[in-house]
């Protein structure tokens, strides 16, 4: 039986290289080297912390700041990543999709938060693990499956999102019929981490916003040092400002009738071209009109796959079709 050992954060650092600036994770506790099958994941992120990991709050209710719960999956990615023992000097790990995704309980700023990854298949580079988070309590919080891809990279290689090359898929962009900004109110969350600039379209079950990731922005640092990329969760976190402009646009034409919905239906994150970056199959978003803002929050995803990589400076446009409003 192999012997089980706890990883702080700079051993942490050492295996998770690409998001070292950034890491959300503080230990990995009771990982075998040998034979890994199973991480247990330890953070609690404060304020004032000295990676600025606040950047991943919001405040979902006045007074309340919770973490995105799209970087609740970036935290079980990280065990993912330890999980699977890729060395990074040789190989590079990165986010395929996630399925399944269910959020049950928001996780707040200064509460303890463990997380667990366990291993369910190796095929092909790829890796499956069963992933979930619970607080100190031990209440769930979100549980998902993900998918990660190892690719092998020569020692002095630098490292990349990109995927073994595969035709790429497109999708038509929707003809532009409104050019209205996002109003980024910092009540809400910090100004940077607003992943859409504005809204290009609006009809019937469709909206399309539209999005710059700056070469400038916090996340380029860490993601991957010196060769910066966006990350597969503000691709996604895409879809819940998009239709928070949405909401603003309808408001402002006195559209909208009371102050909570629920949001469904399905997006994509695309290139200028039409070239997918990111799909997103069945979500299920809550949104709550405050007396200063709107707060958005993801509830479930069936599925979210990460198709290309995009790099900062590169436009994307992101289409919502089929949504409902109710």
């Amino acid at each position: 039986m192999s012997e089980s050992i706890n990883l702080k954060l700079d051993e942490i650092k050492e295996r998770v290289l690409h998001r070292f600036e950034n890491l959300l994770v503080d230990e990995v506790e009771n990982f075998s080297l040998e034979t890994p099958t199973e991480s247990k994941i330890n953070f609690c992120i404060k304020e004032n912390d000295y990676l600025d990991r606040t950047l991943f709050f919001k405040q979902i209710n006045p007074g309340e700041y919770v973490i995105f719960p799209q970087a609740l999956m970036e935290i079980l990615a990280i065990g993912c990543i330890v999980l699977s023992g890729a060395s990074p000097k040789t190989s590079i790990i990165f986010y395929a999709g996630i399925s399944n995704f269910k959020k049950y309980k928001s996780l707040s700023l200064n509460e303890k938060g463990s997380g667990q990854t366990t291993l369910s298949a190796v095929k092909a580079g790829f890796i499956s693990s069963k992933a979930l988070i619970k607080n100190q309590s031990d209440d769930l919080i979100t549980d998902a499956k993900i998918m990660a891809y190892i690719q092998s990279i020569e020692p002095n290689q630098a490292p990349t999102d990109s995927k073994p090359e595969k035709p790429k898929k497109k999708i038509e962009i929707l003809p532009e019929n409104c050019n209205e900004s996002v109003i980024k109110n910092t009540d809400y969350k910090k100004e940077s981490m607003y992943m859409v600039n504005s809204i290009e379209h609006i009809s019937e079950q469709s909206v399309m916003g539209s999005y710059i990731f700056p070469a400038s922005h916090e996340l380029t640092k860490g993601h991957f040092p010196g060769n910066p990329v966006f990350m597969g969760i503000l691709q996604w976190l895409c879809l819940e400002d998009t239709l928070l402009g949405l909401l603003q646009i309808l408001e402002k034409r006195n559209e909208l009738t009371g102050n909570k919905w629920t949001i469904t239906g399905s997006g994509t994150v695309c290139k200028e071209d039409g070239t997918i970056t990111t799909e997103i199959k069945n979500f299920v978003i809550d949104a709550v009109r405050h007396p200063k803002y709107f707060s958005l929050d993801t509830i479930e995803t069936k599925k979210v796959t990460f198709k290309d990589i995009v790099r900062p400076e590169e436009p994307l446009k992101i289409i919502i079709t089929d949504f409902i409003l109710s």
